[in-house]
């Protein structure tokens, strides 16, 4: 699979587990991309050391976060449900995930995180490397 096609992929499986939510994708940090109103988000950031569009990939070093609209004023336990929720959507994520044809993941980790520099939100991020040659 490409890159571009990864990506797709990746804004695919976002769309069926959130359909009510809202998709951000950015090689870089882009603060543009970054934090609409329309939540829960799934946010791509791809590490892939500058890949061309159109260029087959056999591992993909993905973060890929959940995220839900907190604030400052919320208490630990409104904190944790917020959290809970969004490792649950990052739980049927990563089943559509491994569910695809020519994905085999290498390798899963996801923590929970609070973030408050642009807006606050709470969520999780996962973290994930893909073979997306298995099956090509």
């Amino acid at each position: 699979m490409t890159f571009d096609q990864i990506v797709e992929l990746i804004k695919n499986i976002s769309e069926d587990v959130n359909s009510s939510g809202s998709f951000f994708h950015g090689r870089t940090y882009d603060t543009t991309l970054e934090f609409g109103n329309v939540y829960p988000q799934v946010h791509l950031y791809p590490f892939t050391q500058a890949l061309e569009a159109n260029q087959n990939i056999v591992r993909s070093d993905l973060l890929i976060g959940f995220w839900k609209e907190d604030g400052h004023e919320k208490t630990m336990i409104e904190r944790q449900e917020i959290i809970s929720d969004m490792f649950t959507l990052s739980i049927q994520f990563e089943a559509a995930l491994r569910a695809t044809v020519g994905i085999q993941i290498i390798s899963l980790r996801r923590e929970p995180q609070y973030l408050s520099q642009m807006g606050v939100v709470s969520g999780c991020a996962m973290q994930v490397v893909i073979n997306s040659s298995v099956g090509c």
